[in-house]
């Protein structure tokens, strides 16, 4: 064992012993103190127990958006959801990497690590996350480097399967729609501490109040980061501040504000991986505790964002409801891709971005009207959604140069540092995509058994790339209706069935990146179709769901070339069929699960430039997803619960030609939660461990998973 790991374990062992130590002090203060410990609720009254929270087993009740759909109850949605309460991710400590929480997640293949400055990258029933599918209270985000910080948001909304229908152009299989907190009715401060994924230090404030009338209320988050990782060598800097404003002109109108800026910055940025040329085989995952790529490569991301919403009750059966949101993410790096060799050997090439800005501008205008037909009744929503997205860098913002090292896998090599100037010239607007949307749908509900969704959406999109003298390099401008169809059959008040059908006009991928041969291209769009049955039962406490689906769509992927460089290509379909559960709440007295499982078939159907792709498992995607999160109540020691989860990911494949298999993986979490007070206020410890057993695996086809993580921390509210 290096000396790194020695001092973390001893660090770790310290603050465990300390941890424990102020747990029986508080202890002993709880014994002395005769006054009762308060329940106590931050986002509900407690006449109920809130949506989400440890009392509801985090179950939830309802959603708060479904692309146009507003207020539907879980359980009689037609399509496959699960809701991550803000509990359910303080409990996990899911803060800690804030796009771990994919792979708790039994509908999600989760395979690019964060540690890179991206919330996750993951895939939906074998269908590549793309970027509008992670949304902030429905609209989306530029990027998947905008949303590196859970605390604002209060649940965070996973959507398996097309959602052309509900949010348009760019929503692929799948879509995560990231809640943001809102004022609470009661106010409160919350103060966290602790030390998250290594030795370094962590704190983050939740404040809610509002006027004595209550018609201006508000929230703010601040968080603050620094330290030690657990790679050896590798630091961190985190900084958010966050505010929500909600204003009550009257009884039906409610104007709601927030906007915030964040800061992630982090040193020796772990390395993506590839084989050169592409027949050599992956070795054996390394030691991710180790620095594989250099110490002087990093990241630093800034995402400034803002949002505004109004809603308007304008009469008893006549809503508006409107949105717009601005988001601006800026990034600057210099990191590394190992290239293996045949002989063992991997190489190195540097890449250095500076002055990389890209921008998003999104809203929509939505009416809802109920009315009766005879006896049928009507909630019709129509509108518009739109997104304006648009690239602004420097000239140069991007140098790259491959290293004249050949390394081992033995041992990490350290070299200097070539310090490659870039984003020195002036800027331009490489790509610019305009999409708009515009949908009609209603609910119907025939009676109390039978009930239908039926909606269109007219899906435009008109992409533009430019070369650096701002010349047109690409464009293209199509449009298609999508429809959805949904037959809904509740034969019982516990019980819903459904059968769906959705159509998603899906964008071309915009190809980026100097590696690339078509560097600037993009590819035109094209349909996906999806056909869905499922069941949803709420037994008890808890919530079970089960759905077959069958997805066909284009297929879009990487070549990697002899030389080096890539080319990306739309080529063929690919048909993926599946099964996927999940189990939410309180299976028994004490014990509460978040689990499931996915089986999955994902095998290309069609391709004429490459035939023998045709009958191959997709590359990168596993067939079978089992996972589960649960926790114990201890009934001899009050107060105090066991925590933890097991994940299993199945083989997958590193090539299209399915001949380098990738092992699976099984990781373990473990931990406890303890909830007390002090002189009436909560106080809650948690401790975790992930990837318990050290194991190592190659995350997806490109990274290496996380190594054995401890994370600690303390919460106190007033």
């Amino acid at each position: 064992m290096h000396s790194k790991q020695q001092r973390d374990l001893k660090f770790w062992f310290r603050s465990s012993v300390s941890l424990v130590a102020l747990m029986l002090s508080c202890q002993l203060v709880q014994a002395q103190d005769a006054t009762p410990i308060p329940d106590v609720s931050v986002n509900a009254p407690a006449a109920q127990p809130a949506d989400g929270s440890v009392a509801a087993g985090y179950r939830v009740g309802n959603i708060t958006t479904l692309g146009p759909f507003s207020g539907m109850k879980l359980q009689d949605t037609p399509y496959s959801i699960t809701v991550l309460s803000n509990e359910f991710l303080e409990n996990t400590q899911s803060f800690a990497t804030p796009g771990a929480f994919a792979e708790k997640l039994p509908s999600v293949q989760f395979n690019y690590s964060d540690q890179r400055t991206v919330t996750g990258v993951s895939s939906f029933r074998g269908i590549s996350f793309g970027t509008n599918q992670q949304l902030v209270d429905g609209l989306p985000v530029s990027t998947t480097s905008s949303v590196l910080f859970l605390e604002p948001y209060d649940r965070i909304e996973v959507m398996s399967g097309l959602s052309g229908f509900m949010y348009g152009i760019g929503s692929s299989a799948g879509m995560f729609n990231y809640v943001l907190k809102r004022p609470t009715p009661q106010p409160f401060t919350q103060l966290t501490v602790g030390t998250p994924n290594g030795p370094n230090a962590y704190a983050h404030a939740d404040i809610s109040g509002a006027t004595k009338d209550g018609a201006l209320a508000y929230r703010f988050n601040v968080v603050g980061q620094g330290g030690d990782t657990g790679v050896d060598d590798q630091r961190l800097r985190k900084a958010l501040i966050s505010s929500a404003i909600d204003l009550h002109l009257s009884d039906r109108a409610l104007v709601q504000f927030d906007a915030s800026y964040s800061d992630f910055y982090q040193n020796e940025l772990p390395p993506t991986w590839a084989t050169q040329p592409a027949t050599v085989r992956f070795p054996a995952p390394p030691d991710s505790n180790r620095d594989w790529g250099q110490p002087w490569t990093f990241a630093d991301v800034r995402t400034a964002m803002a949002g505004t919403k109004v809603t308007l009750n304008l009469s008893d059966n006549f809503t508006s409801r409107s949105s717009l949101r601005f988001v601006d993410t800026k990034y600057d790096s210099t990191y590394i891709n190992n290239f293996v060799q045949a002989d063992g050997t991997y190489t190195q090439r540097v890449n250095t971005v500076r002055n990389y800005d890209r921008s998003q501008l999104s809203g929509y205008q939505f009416f809802d009207a109920t009315f009766d037909t005879f006896s049928i009744a009507h909630k019709l929503t129509f509108g518009f959604s739109g997104t304006e997205y648009q690239e602004n860098n420097a000239r140069d913002y991007l140098k790259r140069v491959t290293l004249p090292y050949f390394f081992s896998l033995a041992a990490p090599q350290q070299v200097p540092n070539p310090n490659l100037v870039a984003g020195t010239l002036s800027t331009y607007t490489p790509i610019q995509t305009f999409s708009k949307n515009w949908t009609i749908g209603d609910q119907i509900d025939f009676n109390q058994h039978w009930s239908a969704i039926a909606g269109v959406t007219y899906s435009s999109i008109d992409d533009n790339t430019y070369d650096i003298t701002g010349a047109p390099v690409s464009h293209y401008n199509a449009g298609a209706p999508t429809p959805t169809i949904s037959l809904i059959f509740k034969p019982t008040s516990w019980l819903t069935t459904y059968a769906s059908y959705v159509q998603a006009l899906q964008e071309g991928t915009v190809v980026s990146g100097p590696e690339f041969t078509n560097n600037g291209t993009v590819l035109p769009p094209y349909l996906r179709n999806q056909y869905e049955v499922g069941i949803k039962a709420t037994l008890g406490n808890t919530l079970v769901t089960l759905a077959a689906f069958e997805i066909d769509s284009a297929l879009q992927y990487s070549v990697n070339n002899v030389d080096g460089t890539s080319t990306f290509r739309q080529d063929g379909r690919q048909r993926n069929r599946g099964i996927e559960t999940t189990v939410t709440g309180e299976v028994v007295p004490g014990v509460r699960v978040l689990g499931g499982f996915t089986l999955l078939d994902a095998k290309v159907t069609k391709n004429d430039s490459t035939p023998e792709y045709v009958g191959k498992q997709v590359q990168g995607v596993a067939n079978q997803l089992v996972k589960v999160t649960a926790e114990y109540d201890l009934p001899f020691i009050s107060r105090l619960t066991l925590t933890g989860g097991a994940y299993y990911t199945s083989d997958f494949y590193a090539d299209q030609l399915n001949t380098d298999k990738l092992s699976g993986r099984v990781t373990f979490d473990a931990g406890f939660r303890y909830a007390t007070a002090v002189e009436g206020h909560p106080l809650t410890f948690r401790f975790n461990v992930s990837n318990l057993t050290d194991e190592r695996y190659w995350l997806g086809p490109s990274t290496l998973g996380d190594a054995r993580r401890y994370t600690a921390s303390a919460q106190a509210t007033f």
